[in-house]
């Protein structure tokens, strides 16, 4: 990989793209394109683009992760997850570039008693898992230089997500029941972006020691979405925000408590040991990205307290 390179990145809006674009600008040549200007759901369009832009990176942040809608919109799902992967992975196989893409523990069914490795034989159990899966196989079909990145219970401070999702239900709520036998390692889009930056740096310089492959990618620890939520609403207190619901007004509930159309893994823990040896580092603890969530919406809450004509009409109790 070359001095420099072109970056294109897909899905700017989206949580993860978001703050991609940010981590990814210090590398400088960044282009980045949302739904409007790279629409996944025309995937000629999207080789055209790449055709015309010749990037040396591709940074694809773009996904259907609406795991309902998935079962009643799988044409939609296998588009945007596979068909216009395939397209970025064909481009990147006949030009010699570097793509990098991420996928989800949703490609595993979730009985295994331990973290999945890469090597594990992924067998998904909707629609969504099966159209990522689709994607991740079309970029090891093509023989690209692909870096397919699977991670879980992603989240980020600008976006749709599990705690933005008990934020607002917390407002409203005296109590809330919580699925308490899923589990998995809830991950911040700043640790993806992190070690996205650190492995196109490592490549430009020390070209080849992230070799094409699949490689997992989560906070350290796993949890229960129950536990998850609770501990959320504990730091919201440490940090002198009251709500109405409290964590002891949380009930623990079993999957089937819930009537949802896609079923999920109950075990999404992802065994990160290949990418912390390559990269020669550790990740942080999911306890520490909440924390530094809550820290970030204290700072923005006690600014629009300060200076609320300054400020859209915040979530504030």
């Amino acid at each position: 990989m070359k001095q420099n390179p072109k970056i294109i990145l897909f899905g700017k809006t989206g949580q993860l793209g978001h703050t991609l674009s940010c981590a990814l600008a210090a590398l400088g040549n960044l282009l980045v394109f949302d739904r409007q200007t790279a629409n996944f759901l025309d995937p000629k369009r999207i080789h055209d683009l790449l055709v015309f832009h010749k990037p040396a990176v591709i940074v694809n942040a773009t996904a259907f992760t609406a795991v309902e809608k998935a079962e009643t919109e799988q044409q939609t799902a296998y588009t945007i997850n596979a068909e216009a992967v395939a397209v970025l992975a064909h481009y990147a196989a006949t030009t010699n570039a570097w793509l990098i893409h991420y996928s989800t523990d949703y490609v595993f069914d979730g009985t295994k008693s331990s973290a999945y490795l890469e090597t594990d034989i992924p067998n998904p159990i909707n629609v969504y898992g099966l159209s990522k899966l689709q994607g991740e196989q079309y970029i090891l079909d093509s023989g690209c230089n692909g870096i397919i990145i699977r991670t879980s219970w992603v989240y980020g401070y600008h976006g749709g997500n599990f705690l933005r999702t008990l934020l607002r239900l917390a407002e409203k709520k005296a109590s809330l029941q919580i699925v308490d036998d899923q589990i998995g390692s809830p991950t911040s889009v700043e640790l993806l972006a992190d070690v996205t930056t650190q492995i196109i740096q490592t490549n430009i310089h020390h070209p080849r020691t992230i070799t094409p492959g699949i490689y997992h990618l989560t906070a350290e620890g796993e949890t229960s979405w129950y536990h998850y939520a609770q501990f959320f609403l504990h730091e919201l207190q440490e940090h002198g925000l009251r709500y109405l619901l409290q964590p002891e007004q949380i009930q623990p509930v079993n999957s089937e408590t819930y009537a949802a159309i896609a079923p999920r893994p109950k075990n999404s823990c992802l065994n990160t040991k290949k990418i912390q040896r390559l990269l020669d580092r550790s990740f942080p603890s999911w306890h520490s990205g909440v924390q530094r969530w809550v820290k970030q919406l204290t700072t923005e809450l006690t600014a629009y307290r300060n200076h609320p004509s300054s400020y859209p009409r915040h979530t504030i109790t």
